[in-house]
């Protein structure tokens, strides 16, 4: 955003004053503005379909929000990056060059329901493009009402930019000699400025720092507005983006018992010269009616689909013979796994009714509406064939490909929710109540890829309530208790289970909620102590996937974001989470933690301006999490680990553009630690990493 100073009207006031018979001929005044830089959020709208966009204070729950100026100025291109400097969330199955989850206070986000770009559903199957974005807003612990069955961690939503006056263009490269090319044109148009017109476009070679993983990506984006009157407008969005790149596997426990040594990060594991990479197609667009039907009265209408087509292929290390783990002396099996033709539709569509009013010294909001989202899966009946062996601690032995065939792929997932739902809050001086719940009916059909016999039928219905009470005591401050229940579809029995395909029931959440937020002089400070639990599932001593028992999820969380101090623009976050296994029938599991949930995490960000260098500054940033745990017996773990990072930044004006050089480096020790133990993978952490990125703004 530019502000416009106020010495912009000395001119005119000195013309003014100026004696009509001696007006002077003054050389022009050049000035420029500089683009502000704010880590701490103006605003949120996850649910803004059905009550428009509000503040941080004004919503019940824990939130984080990663700005534009927070994701230039970290030079973060994936969600997966982002989140890495945000202690309140983790990763959960996300390797190098594949689309990659996360998990929210523990629980790993539902692929299908978890991820939305302004409000409506996509297939979470994508590395969505952060180019024309500008924010990505994460609500923890918020399911039910805000999503209908979805994962009891929460949702992320992805804001896009509007239309505005904007060019720029921004060039980048990195150690290992990646290229990024990224443009960003917008115009205002009509003589009232409300509507316009914005494209977005980005080119890079993908070159991480692990060998054989190199890839690809082309995205373009459009963005058109027309506001047909003060308070109506009409948005139509569209953006599409193909990822070509190597997939990075994982490692596994040897002889399912111990965590391997650290290996070499730069190592891609089983790399054969004919593996081909994963490629993804991915489309997304929406189109959004806002009016005012009469005063307090609005109106708001969304529809959204989103397509991915994917190929999927890995030399896929796994097992041992007859072992679904490595062996004990680091030998593995190589597979030859390829999934051609892969497709996922999520069709969303979203119309609500909102008002507001006031009676004496209570007022009130509320918001009614209707909400029928469908996702459906093409697949075939993949090749997974054993090519060879390998082993961690020798070079990849070059083995020869499969020579099977995959048949077309068919349907073997139609899932459809229908919602209906209400939502309100009564404010009566410093004191709001909070109410609302969703009517939510869901089916979902699965069929088996190769015989197209169906699998499994399951159809629930449920009322989801949520209900919370917030305590101003100033206008900069909110205090809040929140309660709500959700809805998740159960999961699906892995390939190497002995029930593998089976379907579990859909599983039943609540979760309570106490928290406080305080805005100070541009710095937002949020705190948050919740319980939440939901049946849980794992896989038995007999091999078995069934759901047992109950997994409880307790912890706090503390955030700072924004203007810490003058020049000292900071994103900070402590978490601690404990996250039990009860109820299984299995003493091995009962009272253990759940796997891959640290009960520690820490992230620091600080940006400084050199006030004796002005437009310089340099940054840091730190990173750490607990050890974790693989296995839900709790006998194995993978070690906590500690990630420094640094960079520096100038601004600087030439000719008529405003450029910003930023040199960053990740992990500047060269730390090596296991980042990740999702499903009994485990990720090494990327080694360290330099990037120089330069943006000119014209």
């Amino acid at each position: 955003m530019t502000k416009t100073p106020a010495f912009l009207l000395i001119p005119l006031l000195t013309a003014l004053g100026a004696p009509p018979a001696r007006a002077a001929v003054l050389p022009p005044v050049v000035v420029t503005a500089a683009r502000e830089r704010s880590y701490a959020p103006a605003e949120v709208e996850l649910g803004g379909l059905a009550g428009g966009a509000t503040t941080v204070l004004d919503v019940p729950a824990s939130i984080s929000v990663f700005t534009r100026s927070a994701l230039d100025d970290q030079g973060q291109r994936t969600l997966a990056d982002a989140v890495r400097r945000d202690a309140l969330a983790a990763d959960a199955y996300a390797p190098v060059g594949y689309y990659q989850d996360l998990q929210l206070r523990g629980f790993p986000l539902d692929l299908g329901t978890g991820y939305r770009i302004d409000g409506l559903t996509v297939a979470g199957e994508q590395n969505v493009a952060l180019e024309n974005k500008s924010r990505v807003e994460i609500w923890s612990g918020t399911a039910g009402l805000e999503a209908g069955a979805a994962s009891p961690g929460g949702v992320v939503d992805y804001v896009t930019a509007r239309p505005a006056d904007v060019r720029a263009l921004t060039l980048a490269t990195d150690a290992r000699g990646g290229r990024y090319a990224a443009f960003d044109a917008g115009v205002l148009l009509g003589a009232d400025r409300r509507s316009g017109v914005r494209v977005n476009a980005a080119l890079e070679d993908l070159r991480p720092p692990v060998e054989h993983a190199e890839g690809r990506r082309r995205f373009a984006s459009l963005a058109a507005d027309w506001g047909f009157s003060d308070a109506g407008s009409l948005r139509f969005d569209v953006e599409s983006q193909r990822r070509v790149q190597n997939s990075v596997p994982g490692y596994q426990l040897l002889g399912g018992t111990r965590v391997p040594p650290l290996p070499d990060p730069t190592r891609l594991l089983g790399w054969q010269s004919w593996t081909k990479p994963v490629a993804v197609d991915a489309l997304n667009a929406s189109l959004r009616l806002e009016d005012e039907l009469a005063p307090g009265l609005r109106l708001r209408a969304a529809a959204g689909r989103s397509f991915l087509k994917i190929d999927d292929n890995i030399a896929f290390p796994y097992g041992c013979g007859s072992l679904s783990t490595f062996c004990s002396n680091g030998d593995y099996s190589i597979w030859d796994f390829r999934s051609a033709g892969e497709r996922r539709r999520a069709d969303d569509f979203v119309l609500s009714l909102s008002g507001d009013g006031k009676a004496g010294r209570a007022s009130g909001r509320w918001a009614v509406g209707a909400e029928s989202f469908a996702r459906d899966v093409d697949m075939s009946s993949w090749i997974y064939d054993e090519v060879g062996t390998g082993n961690i601690f020798a070079p990849d032995a070059a083995v020869s490909a499969s020579t099977s065939s995959a048949p077309a792929a068919r349907r073997v997932l139609d899932h459809a929710q229908r919602s209906l739902f209400a939502r309100g809050a009564l404010a009566l001086g410093r004191w709001e109540l909070q109410g609302g719940g969703r009517l939510t009916l869901v089916r979902e059909t699965t069929w088996d890829a190769a015989t197209g016999a169906e699998l499994a039928g399951r159809s629930d219905a449920r009322i989801l309530p949520a209900a919370a009470v917030l305590y101003r005591p100033g206008s900069a401050s909110t205090l809040y208790a929140s309660y709500s229940e959700g809805l998740e579809l159960g999961g699906v029995a892995p390939s190497w289970t002995s029930n593998a395909q089976a379907a579990m029931p859909a599983r039943a959440t609540r979760q309570e909620e106490l928290g406080a937020k305080r805005e100070a002089g541009g710095l937002l400070l949020t705190g948050a102590v919740f319980r939440a639990e939901a049946p849980y599932e794992y896989v038995d001593a007999a091999n078995d996937y069934v759901q047992r028992g109950r997994e409880i999820h307790s912890g706090v969380e503390l955030s700072a974001a924004g203007r810490a101090a003058p020049g000292l623009s900071l994103t900070a976050s402590a978490a601690w989470l404990r996250a039990v296994q009860s109820g299984t029938g299995d003493p091995a599991y009962d009272g253990r933690d759940v796997p891959n949930v640290p009960r520690l995490q820490g992230a620091l960000f600080a940006d400084q301006e050199l006030f004796f260098l002005p437009g310089a500054g340099v940054f840091a940033g730190w990173r750490a999490s607990s050890p974790k745990p693989v296995l839900p017996d709790g006998s194995v773990a993978i070690a906590g680990w500690q990630v420094f990072d640094a960079g520096a930044r100038w601004v600087f004006s030439a000719g008529a553009a405003r450029v910003s050089l930023r040199l960053s480096v990740d992990n500047v020790f060269d730390v090596r630690y296991w980042r990740d133990a999702a499903q009994q993978y485990l990720f090494t952490g990327l080694p360290r990493t330099a990037r120089l990125t330069a943006t000119a703004d014209f």
